[in-house]
């Protein structure tokens, strides 16, 4: 791959931007406000020991709200759910398509409202990794950087704004989920950018093994960093991240491929 024909495309959460805090605040107050109200008048740490617990197996922002009914039921039944992909890919099947909706609407109600309301609190909940921060403040040119994630691009923009950096609107792209929570199509998505772009192939990071996998008509290097919510499991997989041809990255080996794309 030439790295002066390749545009970098960063996943949002788990990449850039250590969001676990907002997310768990942010899906609390959703399923307390909207699904099993009241709300209560604090939140119990055990709580986001749990949240902590299951967070790597999400693949949409909808699931985060998924995390706390099923916190809700380990409560109420006394049985701690599995911290394992197929089991909560069932969870979120049984959940079905109606209900995952209604989850992933009144998470960006809260998620609006929290930030029109307590934009400091929020901004503070959502900190860039600071070797992420500061390699995106360093770089000498962004034009070959996009950000693709599910999250909400105007969302993105001001986490990233308050941080000091500024990404033209068009290089925050937004994965949309399909019905039921699951597959961003991002692969599909990068296609697309390259598509009748002046680039031929792309650098991908994630922090989640499944946005990697699965084919693409342009050559792309697939990266799965060590540094955000991605399973111990599956990082230490070699013969699973090899059959995709999925490599892992750590802090050193980003700040080399970056150095050399923005310089």
């Amino acid at each position: 791959m030439n790295s002066d024909t390749a545009l970098l495309f960063l996943d949002f959460d788990g990449v850039v931007c250590n969001s676990e805090a907002e997310c768990f605040a942010s899906s609390w107050l959703t399923w307390h406000t909207h699904f099993a109200p009241p709300l209560p008048d604090r939140m119990a740490r055990s709580l986001r020991r749990r949240f902590h617990a299951l967070r790597p197996l999400i693949s949409s922002g909808e699931d985060y709200v998924l995390i706390q009914q099923l916190i809700a039921a380990e409560e109420a039944d006394g049985d701690a759910f599995p911290a394992e992909q197929q089991v909560f890919d069932a969870a979120r099947q049984a959940a079905g398509a109606e209900r995952m909706g209604a989850f992933k609407t009144t998470l960006a109600e809260t998620r609006a409202e929290f930030l029109a309301n307590r934009k400091q609190e929020w901004l503070r909940l959502n900190p860039l990794y600071p070797h992420v921060r500061q390699l995106l403040l360093d770089a000498g040119d962004l034009s070959r950087i996009r950000i693709l994630s599910t999250k909400a691009s105007g969302l993105i923009a001001e986490i990233l704004a308050a941080a000091g950096i500024r990404l033209a609107a068009e290089a925050i792209m937004h994965a949309p989920s399909r019905p039921g929570g699951q597959d961003a199509r991002k692969l599909e998505l990068i296609e697309q950018e390259l598509q009748g772009s002046a680039y031929d192939s792309a650098v991908f990071v994630e922090d989640q093994f499944e946005h990697l996998t699965g084919p693409c008509r342009f050559a792309v290097r697939r990266l799965l960093c060590d540094w955000g919510y991605a399973l111990p499991t599956i990082l230490a997989d070699s013969e699973l991240l090899a059959s995709h041809d999925v490599h892992c990255v750590g802090a050193a080996e980003l700040a080399d491929l970056m150095r050399r794309l923005t310089s």
